[in-house]
């Protein structure tokens, strides 16, 4: 009788591995001979796995039946099976006794890959340097390397919001500390909300493109809503092109460049842990915050009774662009400048401010052809098909971009809203048609855009975050005192399994202050990651505790500054 193969789920069990053996056909004996070696499959196995980096979890695609999934098991590793052909899987439980291995998790095997969420399950407290690829190249199919494709861009995508969170949440914190009082006399962006509904809306990229469309733009810009990102602004003003919105989301010091002498009229749409230097340039009433993440924003959102409004995040501030267009109700959109590659092997758009920076920093030894060549080389190429030609060269980073990208335009395609992407060079989405600015000018002037709306409750609000944030230090003063204790605890008496008791005190004492204990998992997340998707997690239990009372000095310090400037804000308002 042959099994119905839909009642298997991804992760076989032992019943389920039974019932593989039994039902399912099974391949002939020719057919083995030709896949494995016929003289010993084992010495073979043995051979293929001295070819692959050791590491504690293995990711076979395509292993054959099974011999060299065996062995790695035996040697002490854990092992992903990712295996499409039935047959295949039931003559490799037939082979090799692999039930134990099944039973106690340390091997999975995974029938399919339908989404993201799937991976995020599998993937779930196991670290990226953990992990190595194993394939029979007998066996390794089209949807093997499909999978692994896959698999790889999900693991790089990862190692990526990994390495950002560990290396922007300082910056986040003290941004934030910074420009809370700017942010007191801004509004939140779920005021722009529906703004514009059914308004046309040009969306400006920064691709080296961009120099290429600039004419275009001119020509057509009272006719729909303009949005730029910041790092397009200087490219647009230096044509005399004012925007109605320009986004800013980079925490790093030199993004302070791109809004420097700004005197336009445009609305800035930031983070609100943007850059403190950024944040200084504009008049404060302009600014419109959207919802963040991190849990010391989320401290200020609530004390000041404010619905930020969510922009929608890609790890792009053009994703956020496109997206602030769709919530004001925009419809259709004109993208522009979003090459998402590196046409023609140029990685700014002429007349970008970074480009301009590159005239006072130009010597004999550092020319603007080498910043351009360190720029193209600083990741793996990786080739996306292209507009003018038949593809483009881009990298890892910027894949992550265009694949946010490609999933939302098919989205909202979906839900009949209108797209026309107007980028002059770059990487191509099969399903979007190029369209040109032109479509535009027969159309009315658009409506102008929403006038400053000036705070005038920002004494009322100031006043609460600091009750707010006093409170916040003085848990954070306490919770010093008890992690130092740990700490010390640790270093003297060694691993956990002796400090139980102090250790459990302490993780009391951390719950019982739910804010403080959101933002040290924010601010901790380098040595949270090390400790839970590693095999020496229980050994790591002071890098832990080191890393939270660490983060603990850093927040007190920080929140008396805050404390400082903010009292100094309410002075200012008082006279």
């Amino acid at each position: 009788m042959q099994t119905n193969m839909s009642q298997f789920s991804d992760s076989l069990c032992a019943q389920q591995m039974r019932m593989l053996r039994l039902d399912l056909p099974v391949s002939s004996e020719a057919e083995v001979a030709r896949l494995h070696s016929k003289y010993d499959p084992w010495e073979e196995a043995r051979r293929q796995l001295g070819q692959i980096e050791s590491r504690p979890v293995v990711l076979a695609f395509g292993a054959g039946l099974g011999y060299a999934i065996a062995l790695l098991l035996r040697s002490g590793k854990e092992c992903i099976w990712f295996e499409s052909d039935p047959r295949i899987l039931s003559r490799a439980l037939g082979t090799v006794d692999l039930q134990e291995f099944i039973q106690s998790g340390r091997l999975r095997v995974v029938r399919r890959i339908s989404n993201e969420e799937e991976l995020e399950e599998i993937f779930r407290g196991r670290g990226n340097d953990d992990i190595s690829f194993f394939s029979h190249r007998n066996f390794l199919t089209e949807t093997h390397a499909e999978w692994k494709r896959k698999i790889e861009f999900f693991l790089n995508k990862k190692s990526v919001n990994m390495a950002t969170l560990s290396r922007f949440e300082s910056i986040w914190a003290r941004n934030l500390v910074a420009n809370m009082p700017l942010l007191l006399r801004g509004q939140p962006v779920s005021t722009l909300f529906g703004i514009h509904s059914n308004k046309p809306a040009i969306v400006v990229g920064a691709g080296p493109s961009l120099s290429d469309s600039i004419g275009d733009i001119e020509k057509v810009r009272q006719k729909a809503v303009l949005i730029c990102v910041d790092t397009a602004l200087a490219v647009l003003r230096h044509e005399g092109i004012d925007p109605d919105y320009v986004v800013t989301v980079d925490p790093q010091p030199v993004n302070r460049c791109y809004l420097e002498g700004y005197d336009g009229e445009a609305l800035i749409v930031a983070d609100p842990t943007a850059s403190r230097f950024a944040l200084r340039h504009v008049v404060a009433d302009r600014i419109r915050y959207f919802w963040s993440p991190f849990a010391m924003a989320q401290v200020f959102f609530e004390a000041i009774g404010v619905t930020a409004g969510e922009i929608a995040f890609g790890g792009s501030v053009s994703t956020n662009a496109y997206d602030l267009a769709r919530k004001m109700g925009c419809d259709p959109v004109f993208v522009v400048g979003q090459d998402l590659s590196f046409p023609g092997g140029e990685v700014h758009c002429r007349g970008a401010t970074l480009e301009e920076r590159l005239n006072w920093k130009e010597s004999k030894t550092f020319r603007r052809e080498l910043h351009n060549y360190r720029q193209l080389s600083a990741l793996p190429p990786v080739l996306l098909p292209g507009l003018t030609q038949a593809s483009e060269r881009t990298n890892d980073k910027l894949v992550i971009f265009y694949r946010w990208f490609e999933r939302r335009f098919r989205k909202d395609l979906e839900n009949g809203l209108r797209i026309r992407n107007c980028t002059a060079r770059g990487a191509r989405f099969d399903f979007l048609e190029r369209a040109q600015l032109s479509e535009l000018a027969g159309l009315p002037d658009a409506m102008p855009g929403p006038q400053m709306i000036r705070a005038n409750d920002v004494s009322d609000k100031a006043r609460k975050l600091l009750l707010v944030l006093e409170s916040l230090e003085a848990d954070f003063a306490s919770t010093s005192k008890e992690l130092e204790l740990a700490v010390q605890i640790i270093r003297k008496e060694g691993p956990p399994k002796k400090t139980g008791e102090t250790l459990d005190r302490v993780d009391e004492e951390l719950r019982k202050r739910k804010n403080a204990l959101a933002i040290l998992g924010n601010a901790s997340q380098k040595a949270i990651h090390a400790v839970t998707e590693s095999a020496h997690g229980g050994e790591r239990a002071l890098e832990l505790y080191e890393a939270l009372y660490s983060a603990s000095l850093r927040y007190e310090r920080w929140l008396k500054r805050s404390i400082r400037i903010l009292s100094e804000t309410l002075v200012g308002i008082a006279r």
